[in-house]
């Protein structure tokens, strides 16, 4: 599946929550994250992708060179389309993981368990590169502590445009570097 129709899927339980809460929508939207945030949000978020880009360009270390050079195994972006797909997924995957399930995760449990849950449910879709090569395991660490930090950036300003903003800058970046 590609990665525009892959956005598309993954905005479909928060469409549906929304919808389903037609009473209190402003209530609902705020729960999946679906709000601006304040402009100081942004300030954070800045710094956070400071961190996520550092992130990035780690992982790229770990990827050896014969499984970026095969067809499909990375989001290698080559060219524009491909470069709109990364960021609508980051994008999308930032309404999924932080915004539906953080929110509701968060709601039951508490902030930080909610962070560390919808981490963890972050990676699942992640482990599909192990199908590319075993030795890609370390980019997993690194994928759960990205669910964490844009957990944060969530959690911290009630949005997840500021977070979505970050992770399509950031896999936009990387795609670039591969």
């Amino acid at each position: 599946m590609n990665n525009i129709a892959t956005a598309a899927l993954f905005c479909v339980p928060t469409l549906v929550y929304v919808l389903v809460k037609r009473r209190t929508p402003a209530a609902a939207r705020r729960l999946m994250g679906l709000t601006l945030g304040e402009r100081t949000d942004y300030l954070w978020t800045a710094l956070a992708t400071v961190v996520l880009g550092a992130l990035a360009f780690a992982t790229t270390l770990v990827i050896p060179a014969d499984i970026i050079g095969s067809a499909g195994a990375t989001n290698r972006i080559t060219t524009l389309v491909v470069g709109v797909g990364v960021a609508l997924r980051s994008a999308a995957e930032e309404v999924l993981f932080r915004g539906f399930f953080q929110g509701l995760l968060a709601r039951k449990f508490g902030r930080w368990p909610g962070i560390v849950l919808q981490a963890l449910l972050f990676l699942l879709p992640h482990l599909v590169i192990l199908t590319a090569g075993m030795q890609l395991w370390p980019i997993l660490p690194i994928q759960f502590v990205v669910g964490v930090i844009l957990g944060w950036v969530r959690s911290r300003h009630d949005s997840v445009l500021p977070g979505a903003l970050s992770h399509a800058l950031v896999n936009v970046m990387a795609g670039l570097l591969l």
